[in-house]
């Protein structure tokens, strides 16, 4: 009856498949051919996986409700006027056969305000608990009251599972290609005073766990921990899904009236 369409960040990869996996009303689940959404189908367990070259040739009608993903580098978060371009890009890919998308990102640094503002799509944002656009990932994963009693203690440095199996590939970008300022030097620029890993519980493994307590060793930052949380994304997907099922009228891009 519905397809949504998902635009997502690879460093919430793992929170989106989880959502995917637990629902059972989603069989459906199409990408296109690239690195990112190969990674991605193998997170998803029993879900029918459909590779398309052209999100334009999937089929208009839908048996059920069925999910078009495409997952966004991580490294982009490097270039926030990239990030933006790219966004709209995909947007603009997959908007005429998916009757929602769902933008799986906060505004990163404002970055993707005028993404989430479109009014020739139906843009489905992850909110906070009082019904605002979430600034980042990380606003997503703790709720805005944890968050700002975690920032309100200065010098945090934020990770989540998908931070750290990412983190390379970021940390590349940042530091450029001849390594012209070392990272760690970056966070004592910034007066970083510790890491604080954020868990999730199914989705936190041994190995991530171990890769931030050698993080911190390396960056010479104690590691601190906190309890995430999964609402906010599940009901972004949840809002997603029932905006699929209505009607509405859009207005064409740029068009002022």
């Amino acid at each position: 009856m519905s397809r949504v369409g998902i635009v997502a960040c690879q460093v919430l990869e793992r929170e989106l498949a989880y959502l995917l996996n637990m629902n059972d009303d989603i069989n459906v689940v199409s990408l296109r051919r690239t690195d990112q959404n190969r990674r991605f189908s193998n997170m998803l367990e029993n879900k029918e996986i459909v590779y398309v070259n052209d999100p334009c040739f999937l089929r208009i009608n839908c048996p059920g409700t069925e999910v078009h993903v495409e997952i966004m580098p991580a490294a982009l978060h490097t270039d926030l006027q990239e990030l933006e371009v790219q966004c709209h890009e995909m947007v603009d890919l997959i908007k005429q056969n998916c009757n929602s998308i769902l933008l799986f990102f906060g505004l990163c640094g404002n970055a993707l305000k005028s993404v989430f503002y479109r009014e020739d799509a139906r843009i489905v944002p992850i909110s906070d608990e009082n019904g605002n656009l979430v600034d980042d990932c990380i606003v997503a994963s703790l709720g805005k009251e944890q968050y700002m009693d975690n920032l309100r203690k200065t010098g945090s440095f934020f990770l989540t599972r998908g931070w750290i199996e990412h983190w390379d590939s970021i940390v590349q970008k940042l530091e450029g290609p001849k390594r012209e300022i070392h990272f760690k030097k970056m966070l004592e620029m910034n007066d970083y005073k510790r890491m604080l890993y954020i868990c999730q519980g199914n989705l936190d493994s041994s190995e991530s766990i171990g890769a931030s307590k050698t993080l911190s060793s390396d960056m010479d930052l104690p590691l601190i921990s906190a309890n995430g949380r999964m609402d906010l994304f599940s009901t972004a997907l949840s809002n997603a899904i029932k905006s699929s099922k209505e009607r509405r009228i859009y207005k064409a891009k740029g068009s002022s009236t």
